[in-house]
């Protein structure tokens, strides 16, 4: 996954991006939903952590997301998701 053209976005702008049903689906997850709650806990989301790489990787390997949509995540500069 291509790192984003401003690598760092407010933690809860980055949660936000995701749809409600995509939020369930990761919900549902055993291992998606442990690393979400720890992408909760800091104040900013680097597009280059690979922490956070590695989990939109999984999710779209589980198929809880389209690599499509895990793109249009990832690219912070954009204003909404």
């Amino acid at each position: 996954m291509a790192a984003a053209p401003f690598p760092f976005i407010r933690a809860i702008d980055f949660l936000e991006r995701f749809t409600a049903a995509e939020l369930a689906a990761l919900a549902s997850n055993a291992t998606a939903a442990h690393i979400a709650f720890k992408l909760a806990a800091p104040v900013v989301i680097s597009a280059t952590d690979p922490i956070v790489i590695g989990w939109m990787t999984q999710a779209v390997k589980a198929g809880l997301l389209t690599q499509a949509r895990a793109t249009r995540i990832m690219t912070f500069s954009e204003i909404s998701p």
